[in-house]
């Protein structure tokens, strides 16, 4: 048979075409079983793997194993960081120096990876896409697969795989790979809830191992404190049985042991209450809520009886029973305390209305805690009005002498400014205004510890008694005029002597020698002098005149007194005066009288002599000072001798009336002393030590402004002119005032009574010949005085100027003239320098 060539040929392809066809088949088998065993490695692996490490490094071993995708054996997978700002190189193979310096953090958009991870697209493409900007020298050619990795929405990360640059895209190869990533998704997923549930296991263990323990201290704080609790801790039922109790109760009740209380005690209320409806009673409070301190008594296992206190509270169980849980205090000693006090106090009260003074006690604040039945009628307030109040509400208390309220009584007393034992006079007002002198002290109340509580304040109603002792004191006045009448009887017979005695001299001189008779009219002055202030003294101890204050260089006015009472003497004066020593606002004459008579006391107190040192210097008194003066300016006078001294009991007697230790002394320099200081404003204080001498000090009021010092008016200085209009009932007086102003240059008209001397007055502006001044007596007996004269002028003419004199230097028209219309003051008796410098003040400055 011939072979026929064409049908050989065909027979050869159909042969090849059948083992393509074969061996395609059996590629494509085998192409699907890689991918079966792929996936079923990559399942096994999600399940067992247990770390991220561990199943990201898996997951890129397995996949660069598969030979149908000829992956060049270089892969790496990225994580996404936790905000999705950048990927991060988890795992790779083969990467160069070079890939790890470029690829170990890809921002989205960045490079082929960046741009999948930003899409959420798997990409194929070759080496020479234009996204694929990541180059480094050595790099070949090839081509990439970028799968993301995301669950749901999410995206995790994403996987990175060279493939060769002329491979072809297959649907199967990328299904395949997007089910790997899906894959390792989940697996991601799994290990992070197990990471996450492996932290809170480990929480919760810790948590309750922690709570176990808290539990098991907690029990032992608990056990610890109901059985050493030094108070009673309980549990009962309703109806009267214990449940639990703690060793304190049990002792409390005279049992050894908790056991054995509750063993022996089945019924509380009849067993342990000395009153079972106290029990009642308590169990009835308790359905309305928890009880505190609610007290009882109640018997000990000896049948002795104690007081307690219990507190207690209704607990109901999960099961719904009830039982009470409380604690118990004995305070039988508080209770015996009390019923102690209760008795003291009663007593305390049956004292406090039985005693004659008034007392009221206050807290540490000062506020009042209890008034005795005295106190309440001397202050007008009842004990359940005042209790609570300040205590200067209630008593309230003002300076005899100001007027000011007086310090604070709690606050002295509590700081120690003021004397415990030392009596104060005050005046006290009473709820209803009325005013009652009293005397006063205070002290703290102590507790057992020292510690203050309160004051108590005592005080007595001692106007009565300041009444009899001002009529023992005239009395004495009276009695001690009587014996001082023959003294000063000597006294003014030899004034008056010196007085005649240089009148007479006068007459037969005059026209012989002018000279002695100068020297004869300048002795009678002096003697008329030493009468005036014989007589000034005279009446400042029996009236205790108001001072006619004005300022005056107190430094003169000392040197002057004391160098007149020691001349003669072997006491030396030693005066100690700064240049800028203030002026004083005083009356110069009563202080002058001062003066001499500490100078007379401390001269006698040195009868050998000795040295006398008198000094003065300047004082502001500020509102702290302890000085008992109103605020202001001051001078401080001191007079220090180096006598014998006094001793602590004459020291405090030494300003009484009538006390004296001299034999021919009657007590009362000093005493003149200490009232002129008061009325002065100032104060005068004493110290003294015997055989160390002793010292007094005072203080007056001061001013920065007054005359120049060293100056005086003299009777004569230049012609005066003017017209003045004199009104004096006493023709001796009104003739001698008549005579020294014409002698001064005025012209005078001289009337007897005030109305005459308004009817003078309206002439003389009517003829326009008006009066420059006016002198008024202020006593006219049966007439009309100075005062209601120089009100009528000024009604008149606003603009009169008057003078007013007087006899008596203790009216209080002198103390406060220009008060009461008139321009300037003058004391009966003045020489004509006086009257002199009176009217130069007054006409020269225009006052009205």
């Amino acid at each position: 048979m011939g072979s026929d060539p064409g049908k050989t040929e065909r027979l050869r392809r159909k042969v090849r075409l059948l083992e393509e066809m074969f061996e395609q088949s059996s590629r494509q088998s085998f192409i699907d079983s890689q991918r079966r065993q792929l996936i079923t490695t990559l399942l096994e692996l999600s399940l067992h793997a247990k770390s991220v490490e561990h199943l990201l490094q898996g997951t890129l071993d397995s996949l660069l194993s598969c030979n149908f995708l000829q992956i060049e054996n270089w892969g790496a997978i990225f994580l996404a960081e936790e905000d999705g700002s950048a990927l991060t190189l988890k795992a790779h193979h083969n990467f160069t120096t070079g890939q790890l310096k470029n690829c170990s953090r890809i921002r989205p958009g960045q490079c082929l990876c960046g741009h999948a991870f930003a899409g959420q697209e798997v990409i194929f493409t070759t080496s020479d896409d234009p996204r694929h900007t990541t180059r480094f020298p050595g790099m070949a050619p090839h081509g990439h697969y970028c799968i993301p990795i995301r669950a749901g929405s999410r995206p995790l990360g994403l996987i990175c795989l060279h493939v060769p640059d002329s491979l072809r895209q297959e649907q199967e190869d990328e299904n395949m790979l997007t089910t790997a990533a899906g894959i390792l998704a989940g697996s991601l997923q799994r290990l992070a809830y197990e990471q996450k549930l492996a932290g809170y296991r480990s929480h919760l263990e810790e948590m309750v191992k922690e709570k176990v323990e808290e539990l098991r201290q907690a029990e032992n704080r608990y056990r610890a404190i109901f059985e050493n609790s030094l108070n009673g801790i309980f549990q009962t039922t309703l109806n009267g049985q214990f449940l639990a109790c703690n060793p304190a109760l049990a002792r409390m009740h005279g049992y050894a042991t908790p056991a054995e209380m509750i063993g022996s005690v089945t019924d509380i209320g009849r067993q342990l209450y000395v009153n079972p409806g106290d029990r009642d009673r308590f169990l009835q409070l308790l359905r309305q809520g928890p009880v505190t301190d609610f007290e009882a008594r109640m018997y000990r296992k000896d049948g002795s009886t104690f007081w307690v206190r219990m507190s207690a509270r209704l607990v109901t169980t999960a099961r719904g029973d009830q039982y009470l849980e409380g604690t118990l205090l004995d305070i039988t000693k508080r209770r015996e305390a009390e019923e102690k006090l209760a008795e003291q106090k009663e007593r305390l009260d049956v004292t406090l209305r039985s005693i004659g003074d008034g007392v009221i006690t206050t807290d540490t604040s000062g506020r009042v805690v209890l008034l005795n039945r005295v106190a309440e009628q001397l202050t007008g307030w009842s004990q359940d009005m005042a209790r609570g109040r300040p205590l200067a509400e209630v008593f309230r208390t003002v300076s005899e002498d100001s007027g000011r309220p007086c310090p604070d009584a709690v606050q002295q007393v509590m700081t120690g400014s003021a004397s415990t034992c030392q009596e104060h006079q005050v005046l006290l007002i009473a709820r209803d205004a009325s005013r009652r002198n009293i005397s006063h002290s205070g002290a703290p109340i102590l507790d057992s510890q020292g510690r203050s509580m309160g004051v108590v304040l005592v005080f007595r109603d001692i106007t009565r008694q300041l009444l009899l002792e001002a009529e023992v004191i005239r009395s004495k006045k009276l009695e001690s005029l009587g014996v001082l009448a023959g003294g000063i009887a000597h006294d003014f017979n030899n004034i008056l002597t010196a007085i005649l005695g240089n009148l007479s001299l006068i007459e037969v001189a005059l026209g012989r020698d002018p000279d002695t008779v100068r020297d004869m009219a300048r002795q009678g002055r002096k003697a008329a002098l030493r009468a005036r202030d014989l007589v000034r003294q005279l009446q400042t101890f029996a009236k205790g005149g108001e001072p006619v204050r004005g300022a005056a260089a107190i430094d003169e006015i000392i040197r002057e007194s004391a160098d007149f009472v020691l001349r003669g003497s072997k006491v030396a004066c030693t005066y100690h005066f700064p240049p800028d020593l203030w002026f004083a606002d005083i009356d110069a004459s009563q202080i002058s009288q001062v003066i001499q008579n500490l100078v007379i006391n401390a001269k006698q107190a040195m009868p050998g002599g000795g040295r006398l040192e008198i000094a003065c210097a300047n004082v502001s008194k500020k509102p702290d000072d302890p000085l008992p003066l109103a605020e202001g300016l001051y001078i401080r006078v001191t007079v220090r001798d180096q006598g014998a001294g006094m001793s602590a009991d004459t020291l405090g007697r030494i300003f009484d009336p009538y006390f004296t230790t001299k034999e021919t002394g009657h007590g009362l320099g000093l005493a003149i002393c200490h009232s002129i200081i008061r009325r002065h404003g100032g104060c005068i204080t004493v110290t003294s030590e015997a055989g160390r001498g002793t010292e007094f000090t005072f203080y007056v009021r001061a001013t920065r402004e007054g005359p120049a010092r060293g100056t005086a008016a003299t009777a004569g200085d230049g012609p005066a002119c003017g017209r003045i209009l004199v009104m004096d009932d006493d023709p001796l007086v009104g003739e001698s005032t008549r005579r020294m102003l014409e002698h001064l240059g005025y012209q005078v008209t001289l009337v007897a009574d005030g109305r005459d001397a308004v009817a003078r007055y309206r002439q003389a502006r009517e003829e326009a010949r008006p009066f420059s001044l006016v002198i008024v007596d202020l006593t006219v007996p049966g007439g009309m005085g100075g005062e209601e004269t120089a009100g009528a002028l000024r009604r008149l003419d606003p603009a009169a100027r008057v003078l007013v004199t007087s006899g008596y230097f203790d009216n209080p028209v002198l103390a406060n003239f220009r008060d009461h219309g008139f321009a300037g003051v003058l004391v009966k008796p003045f020489h004509v320098a006086e009257l002199a410098s009176a009217l130069d003040r007054i006409l020269a400055t225009g006052t009205p």
